[in-house]
Formats: structure tokens, sequence, C-alpha cells
């Protein structure tokens, strides 16, 4: 893919937002009105400012506002964000309850996620459904994070300190007992008898729902990740979307694992290899950006904070590109024609890279 030609994700995330539509302040000023001044604390005169979409992000509607009301002990002021439920979404089935259930499995795992401020679980308030989280002080890189953003921004050795700091993230998320976070619907996420197939299943599904005439294609490769998955020893819960942008940084330091729509219950190295890839995918047409770790690097770094060993790395690496690869269907599905040759450069770099994953596989099954 030629410079010219570069796959910008932000204009993929822009283009996302037109298809999910315009936001009507006003209409939602009124909503978080109402919708606050039902939740406990709130004694009333529910102020509204600041309101604001945020510049990344595409796969449901988040609203970004200020809320004043009068509380016990007099007036009070909070940093909030909506995420809500919208037509045209990306994927078949988008669980916002489940996100929030979530989230508030997470509260005090020593997991750096928001805080949870409230659901409307049925739409019944908000009109649709959706739910409230704190807002967290930091700052996510874009997913165009290798042209600017605070990734471009940063000395080498800080651009290491926060990837490393998001994989310690990934070992704290691992690390945790899902049985003793209230998730136990994920189980029932998507159809199979081990993770891997219910998860496999789940983007499948989407696949099929959003592009029916590309599914065929691709089904020998689900096929092959389905017939040599690797025995389960390991299940825990798995973040889905572990990209760089879905952490926020201050200080270097991370501050909150956010956008939790893909998780799922499967093997660690799930994520740490999601997050290898999409690192470069994302990058694509820029140069190497000094001071990132390796794909080894950033296994001996997981392997070190988590003191347990990644095993299947190639297996997994196909999986987190195939996965991306069905996800990057989905999203270019309704590309503008200017956008038809980054479509399909960014597609042939994700495919080639999932048949040279396959082929270490095989490489090493045979010896």
């Amino acid at each position: 893919m030629s410079q010219q030609d570069e796959f910008d994700p932000d204009t993929s995330v822009k283009h996302r937002k037109e298809l999910l539509g315009a936001v009507d302040f006003s209409l939602w000023e009124k909503r978080l009105t109402r919708f606050l001044g039902t939740q406990p604390g709130v004694k009333g005169n529910v102020v509204i400012t600041d309101m604001r979409v945020p510049t990344a992000g595409g796969s449901s509607g988040t609203l970004l506002f200020s809320a004043e009301f009068d509380a016990d002990g007099g007036r009070r002021k909070r940093e909030l964000v909506l995420r809500y439920a919208t037509e045209g979404g990306l994927f078949h089935a988008y669980n916002l309850p489940g996100q929030y259930v979530i989230l508030k499995g997470l509260q005090g795992s020593g997991v750096p996620v928001p805080g949870i401020a409230g659901i409307d679980a049925d739409g019944s308030t908000l009109g649709v459904i959706g739910y409230l989280m704190e807002r967290v002080e930091g700052e996510t890189p874009p997913p165009s994070y290798h042209k600017v953003g605070p990734m471009i921004e940063a000395t080498p050795e800080n651009r290491r300190k926060m990837i490393f700091a998001s994989i310690a993230g990934q070992g704290k998320v691992h690390a945790l007992d899902w049985k003793k976070l209230g998730i136990e619907f994920l189980t029932r996420r998507g159809n199979g008898n081990t993770t891997l197939e219910r998860d496999l299943d789940w983007h499948w599904t989407s696949l099929s729902w959003g592009c029916p005439n590309e599914a065929a294609a691709l089904e020998p490769m689900r096929k092959w990740l389905l017939q040599n998955q690797p025995k389960e020893d390991y299940i825990c819960l798995c973040h889905g979307d572990s990209m760089l942008p879905n952490y926020m940084f201050k200080d270097n330091r991370l501050t909150a694992v956010l956008d939790w729509e893909l998780a799922f219950l499967g093997n660690p190295a799930n994520d740490v290899a999601y997050q290898a890839f999409t690192h470069a995918f994302l990058g694509l047409g820029y140069p190497p950006l000094e001071g990132c770790p390796s794909i080894e690097e950033r296994k001996d770094e997981y392997e070190r904070v988590r003191g347990r060993k990644l095993a299947h790395w190639d297996y997994f690496y196909t999986v987190a590109a195939f996965k991306v690869y069905m996800s990057m269907m989905l999203v270019f599905r309704a590309v503008p024609p200017e956008m038809e040759m980054v479509k399909r450069g960014s597609l042939e770099f994700i495919w080639q890279s999932v048949l040279d994953s396959q082929k270490k596989c095989n490489h090493q099954e045979r010896n």
C-alpha cells in the first residue's frame, strides 16, 4: 500500500459516526436531565452542560458531559460519559447492559476502569438503552496513533512505558477469577463447546449478518482454526478489543481500560496477540515508532508481569488477525468510492498476515 493510499483509522471512525447519524444535543439534554433525576443521591435541579461527542469510537453512541445537581450536603458536579444504543451498529449484537455488568464486576478489582453511574437497561427513561460512567483523567491514543496523539508526542522510552503498562493491565484482567465477577452471561456468548468456538462463532455470526456474500470465502480458514484449536488449559476474562486506543494513560501510567463490548472468556494469549497485531495494522503506511516493543518483547513482558507462559502464540496471533479481518469487512461494507483502494489494501494486508501466521503454525506442527 502506498503512502498516498495509506489506511487512516480515524477516517474509518469518522465514516462510522456519519452512518450512526447526527446527535441532537437538545434532545439528549432533556433525556439525561430526566435520567439523572432518578438516580440515588440526586435530589433535583439537574443541569447538563459541556455536552460533546468524543473524537474516537464508532461502535455505539457516546457523549461526554458535565452534570450539576442538588445532593445531600449541597450542590454537586460530576463529569460523566454516556454510552447508548444506536441503529446501524457495527456488529450483529451490542450488549450494553452486559458491558455495564462487566464494569460493575471490575470495580475495586485492581483493574483501572471507570466508575459506574447508572444504567437504563430497557431504555424507558433515556429513550434507548444506555449507561453512565465516570469520566477518567487521561488520554487515549487515537486509532491513528502512529501519526498523531500522545504516542507520537512521547519519547521512545515513554512509548514503551505506556505499551508495557497496557500489557500489565491485561495481566491484571487475566489474573481475576471470572466466576466471582458476576459475568456468567459471557458463557452464553456465541455457540460452541469451547471458549474459542464460542468467540469465533460470535464474530462469524456478525460477518454473516453484515457481509453475507463474503462468509463462504473465509469458511476454510474458520474450519482450520476450529480443527487446530489447542486444548483449553486456562480460561479467563479477555478484553477482546485490546488495541492501544482502548487504554487511557496519564503521565505514562494506565488510568483506565475502556470499551468492553467484545469481551469474552478465553485464553489470555488472545488479548496480547490482538494488541500486537493491531499495532502492526494501525501502523500500516507509517514508519515504525521508535521505542515500541517487538512481538517477542511484548510476550516476554506479559510473562514477566503475569508469571505465566503464553502458549500457542502463533495460533492465537492467527485468530487475532482473522477476527480483525472479519471486523474490518464490517467496517468497510459501506465505504464511499474514494476509500475503495484503502479498503482493498488494508484487507490484503490483514489477510496476508492471517496466511503467514497460519503457515508458522503448520511449520511448527511438522517439526
